[in-house]
């Protein structure tokens, strides 16, 4: 079994696991060393100052208070932003899972907590962007969010409330 709780900003840490492990999701080929791999210059900044107005997270976590999953979502400006990008009014959603909770329906759980805080928040859409061969794809589908933009290798989805 897993439980939900907001993120803080002593999660950071975490958060910053789950986004190497959202982006080098792969299974297949071969993962950098984690603090390289956060280095790329289109992730290193994705966490950056995390704890600004309008930042939003959920960790689920096992029995044990073991932290084992997040979803979270940020606002982004035409200047600086990530792939789901649509505008500033719509925050990106990222999410990944730790392996072994894969297929548990954790990352179903910490999507629909974080659309419920973003409905909480008067927020009416969510957006992010997903590569056509992550399994991620059908889950994101599963839970309302439709594909906005068809790109070459990847989708830009967005949910509407």
């Amino acid at each position: 079994m897993f439980k939900t709780r907001m993120a803080t900003i002593n999660d950071l840490s975490f958060l910053k696991k789950m986004l190497f492990e959202a982006s080098y999701w792969r299974q297949n080929i071969s993962k950098p060393d984690f603090e390289q791999g956060l280095q790329r210059a289109d992730i290193k900044y994705l966490l950056e100052d995390w704890g600004r107005e309008g930042d939003t997270g959920i960790i689920a976590e096992d029995d044990n208070n073991n932290p084992i999953g997040a979803a979270w979502h940020r606002f982004w400006t035409e200047e600086k932003h990530s792939y789901g990008y649509i505008n500033e009014s719509i925050p990106e959603l990222s999410l990944a899972v730790s392996e072994e909770w894969r297929g548990k329906g954790v990352g179903r759980e910490l999507i629909k907590r974080l659309i419920a805080e973003a409905k909480n928040q008067n927020l009416t859409k969510v957006s992010l962007s997903v590569e056509k061969e992550n399994f991620a794809v059908n889950l994101y589908q599963k839970v309302g969010f439709k594909v906005y933009i068809d790109n070459p290798g990847d989708y830009t989805m967005l949910w509407e409330a």
